[in-house]
Order: C-alpha cells, then sequence, then structure tokens
C-alpha cells in the first residue's frame, strides 16, 4: 500500500483534531449545478407513492459496465428491491417549531425557530413534556433590535400566550426559555410544551420552498410512521412511502422487513457548503437513538450477509455512526488523537451519549486510503458491543450524537444503497451520495438525467434508488467490498432480483 503521504490530490482535512485525517475531497465547485426553481416540488405527489422513482445502479462498474437508470414510479420499489433486505427507516417526527411572534413593549415583529432542547434535557421528548418555565430551547431568531433580555410573545386562542425570554444571543442563534399563561383558562398554563406548540406553531418548511406553510403540510411534511417528535425538517426520504406500501413490502413475496431508528433532523442539514474548500466546512451535529429491536435486527442482517437498505441520508448516518462507535469500543487504541472535548471517548460514555466527530470515522478507518482489510472489526462483531454494553447498563437503546461527515473516499460499513431524494446544489447530501456511488461524476450523470426527464427535487420532489459499486463498500460483511466472491445482493438489473432484463434500463455515459 502506498504510503499516505505520498498519495497524489490528497487533502488535509482538519477538524478539531490535533492530526487530520487524509482523504480525496473534491472541491465544493463540484457540488454545484443548475437547478431551475420550476423543478423544485412545492406539494407532494398525491398519492404519496404516485412520485416517480429513478433507479441507479453502479454496481457492475468494476466489470467495465457503467451507471445503469431505469425510470419508474415509486410504488413499483418493490420489484427493484432484493430479497429480503432489512429497510431501515428514521421515525423522527417534525415538530410544528416555527413561532411567529411580537417583540413585548413594542409590537416588533419576531420570528423563533425551535432548533434543539438543552433543558429540562437534550431529548426532544423530555423538553416537549415540560411545563411552563422549565424547557430551554437553542433557537434561530429573527427580528430586528432582539438581544439577550428581550422577551416575545405570541398571543393565540383561549387567551393563551405564549412567551419566550432571550437569556442569550449569538449571531442568528440564542437560547430561549419558553412559558405560558392564559387568562381565560388558567388549566392552560398546566398545558406541555410540546401541546402548546401543536396550538400555536406552524410546520417550519424548507427556505427553497418560498411560501408559507398550510394546514396540508402538518401531515404532508411527516412520513406516515412518524413517531419520534423532533424534527425541525422531515427526513423526505421516507415521505415517498404509504402504509399500504410498507405492508406489500413486508407481506409480499420478497419479505422485505422494515426497522425503525431516530435521528432528529436539524436546521444545519440545510447549510450549503461554504467556500470552495469541502475540508473547511463544519458538519452540523444531530442526535440519534436507536432502539436494541433495530440493533439485534442489524446484527442479524450484518452477519448473514443480508441486505441493509437506509432510507434517507439521515438513516446512513445514523447507521455508519453505530459501525464506528461499537468498532471503538472494541478497540480502545483506535480513539481520535484530538484533545478535543468533542472528539470520540466511547469507552468512558454510556451507550446513551455516545460521540462521533467530522472526521473520526476517516481516522478509524473509514477511508478507502486506510487500512487493510484485515484490521476492520466485524460489522456484527461491532454492533454486538454495543447492545452487549446497553443490556450491562440496562438500557433499551444506543445512541448519542453525531458530526459524521460523508464525502467521497469514504466507505460504508452498514449500507448496500439508499433510498434518497434529489438534493440541492452545494448540498453536504451531495457529497454523501457520491461517495456511495463512488465520485460525483456518476451523480452529475444521474442528476443531468433526472433533470432532462421531468423528475421533480428536493423534499417533495421525486425519489432515486442508488446502487452502489463494490469498492465503496467497506469488506466488514460478508461478500462485501472489493474482490468479494459472489453476488451476495441480488439487484435488478438485467433481470436480477426481478427488476426486469435489459428492457427499460438506459447506460448514462459520461
Amino acid at each position: 500500500m502506498e504510503p499516505l503521504s505520498q498519495l497524489k490530490g490528497v487533502v488535509s482535512a482538519p477538524a478539531q483534531d490535533d492530526s487530520p485525517p487524509l482523504v480525496e475531497l473534491p472541491p465544493a465547485s463540484a457540488l454545484d449545478y443548475l437547478l431551475p426553481d420550476v423543478r423544485i416540488a412545492k406539494r407532494p405527489a398525491e398519492p404519496r407513492d404516485a412520485s416517480l422513482l429513478l433507479v441507479s445502479d453502479a454496481s457492475t462498474d468494476q466489470e467495465n459496465d457503467g451507471l445503469w437508470t431505469c425510470d419508474a414510479t415509486f410504488r413499483d420499489l418493490p420489484s427493484f428491491l432484493p430479497a429480503k433486505s432489512l429497510l431501515v427507516l428514521n421515525q423522527s417526527r417534525v415538530i410544528t417549531a416555527r413561532l411567529l411572534m411580537q417583540k413585548k413593549g413594542t409590537g416588533g415583529k419576531a420570528e423563533v425557530l425551535c432548533i434543539s432542547p438543552l433543558k429540562p434535557s437534550w431529548d426532544p421528548a423530555v423538553a416537549l413534556a415540560a411545563p411552563s418555565g422549565q424547557s430551554v430551547w437553542q433557537c434561530m431568531i429573527g427580528g430586528k433590535n432582539i438581544k439577550a433580555g428581550s422577551r416575545l410573545v405570541l398571543e393565540a386562542g383561549e387567551g393563551l400566550t405564549l412567551t419566550a425570554d432571550v437569556e442569550s444571543r449569538e449571531g442568528k442563534n440564542g437560547l430561549v426559555r419558553f412559558s405560558w399563561t392564559s387568562i381565560f383558562q388558567p388549566t392552560l398554563q398546566s398545558l406541555s410544551f410540546g401541546t402548546v406548540l401543536e396550538r400555536v406553531g406552524k410546520i417550519p418548511l424548507p427556505p427553497y420552498m418560498n411560501r408559507v406553510s398550510d394546514a396540508a403540510d402538518v401531515q404532508d411534511y411527516q412520513t406516515v410512521y412518524a413517531m419520534a417528535q423532533g424534527s425541525v425538517a422531515a427526513p423526505t426520504a421516507g415521505l415517498h412511502f404509504t402504509k399500504s406500501l410498507l405492508e406489500q413490502l413486508q407481506t409480499g413475496p420478497k419479505a422485505i422487513d422494515p426497522c425503525h431508528l431516530t435521528l432528529h433532523v436539524g436546521a444545519g442539514t440545510f447549510q450549503p457548503v461554504s467556500g470552495d474548500d469541502v475540508s473547511q466546512h463544519t458538519m452540523h451535529w444531530e442526535r440519534v437513538s436507536v432502539p436494541l429491536t433495530t440493533l439485534d435486527a442489524l446484527i442479524e442482517a450484518s452477519g448473514s450477509g443480508r441486505p441493509i437498505l437506509p432510507v434517507g441520508t439521515t438513516s446512513v448516518r445514523t447507521l455508519e455512526s453505530l459501525y464506528w462507535w461499537g468498532a471503538q469500543l472494541l478497540s480502545p487504541s483506535s480513539s481520535s488523537s484530538s484533545s478535543s472535548a468533542s472528539s470520540s471517548r466511547t469507552k468512558q460514555r454510556s451507550v446513551l451519549d455516545l460521540s462521533l466527530g467530522q472526521w473520526d470515522a476517516y481516522q478509524f478507518g473509514g477511508s478507502s486510503t486506510r487500512q487493510r482489510p484485515c484490521t476492520f472489526v466485524p460489522a456484527a462483531t461491532a454492533l454486538d458491543a454495543l447492545a452487549k454494553q446497553a443490556r450491562e447498563e440496562g438500557v433499551e437503546s444506543v445512541g448519542g450524537e453525531t458530526q459524521l461527515m460523508v464525502a467521497p473516499g469514504y466507505r460504508f460499513a452498514l449500507c448496500d444503497g439508499l433510498i434518497t431524494n434529489f438534493h440541492q446544489p452545494r448540498s453536504t447530501l451531495l457529497l454523501l451520495v457520491g461517495a456511495l456511488m463512488g465520485g460525483l461524476g456518476p451523480v452529475h450523470r444521474i442528476y443531468r438525467h433526472a433533470l432532462s426527464n421531468g423528475y421533480r427535487f428536493l423534499s417533495f420532489g421525486d425519489s432515486n434508488l442508488t446502487i452502489p459499486p463494490a469498492r465503496t463498500l467497506l469488506p466488514v460483511r460478508p461478500g462485501r467490498g472489493v474482490g468479494a466472491k459472489g453476488g451476495v445482493v441480488d439487484w435488478p438489473r438485467m433481470g436480477r432480483g426481478g427488476g426486469g432484463g435489459r428492457e427499460g434500463w438506459t447506460c448514462l455515459s459520461d
């Protein structure tokens, strides 16, 4: 293996580390493409599974067979998936976090967007259940002359008044303490913060929709399986699923089982890569939680070679963070070299409070430039270590915070493909898709095809099933990675997996 110091075109990617990892990162300008506003979906397809589905298969690129695509609709999804796949769904639910308020005394307009809770807990379930005066959130605050000490109010029906006291302010962000009263119905003061938000808040639509939210968005901007409240943006890859389609996947001949995890999507998901140096972009932190039932399903799938298919980039970040947390737990010497408080110290943490920094996975071996295959911890072993530790602690889930940035050069431990939407220019999500597909070149070809064939983009847009080449997968599960024997994952192209022969498939050239 060529020494890292002699690799050409390798960019040092500093994060919070004294010795940053070396990964080959594209310039941010490689994430640019022209997206006309008319191609941005402002409303979802009706019904949900009537949205278009572009299947993009690069699984045979090592055979000089190119990138193949097939145009379909989302309700055709079962015919394109391998039998007995494990479908990984993010069950986070969007909260009505957007508050249109006024400055007390002056009546000046103010807008508050609840981003993440701090008190009485970082756990949104606990913070949303908090009584008046006990819920403190990190918020984005809009309006003139709003500073620490400012008081904002929102008056609603039944005499309910929500008060937001700004405790600190830095740039657009601030810490806000919420309380509420009712002059007509004092019992309303006993409502939880979550219930108050449901009464007075609005769904926080992405800014690129250029419209205000309405009553339809309360349901449209949620997945049908959303359960855990806490996101300020939907895990949009799942918006295409209907309950009937999920039932068809599970009870049909391919016996595709769903499992659920939670990553609460923050506003950082919309932050574009600024400047032209991707290595200088600071990835946002997001909180994740994975129940032991899901972890057990992933352990079984990882050990048997069963296909694992995440729905959405949030599920990908969660799955990959799980693997590296487990690998760290088993390898005390493979800790981050950083002295920063934000770097990973898995051995010292509860499995409910794990942490993975932006570049930690690359240091531990997730880059295509790092480590020989024999040094990797098998995926089932890494996940089993997490499950055993959780049971020793007497808890029913594992989780924490992840800042993982997935970019070309990263190799995937727990993903055999990805169901996702078409993403914004300059988005870190494009970097993730590029990592899975072996570079941004295939992504640009896919997006050119989509733009030329009537696909709709972004949150309410159409879907893209991406099937990666072997070289982007870590050799930590049976049959994965370059040189693996046999086609473990039975994808559909040319008749494999039931997707149906060459008919309907197009080879996309460079």
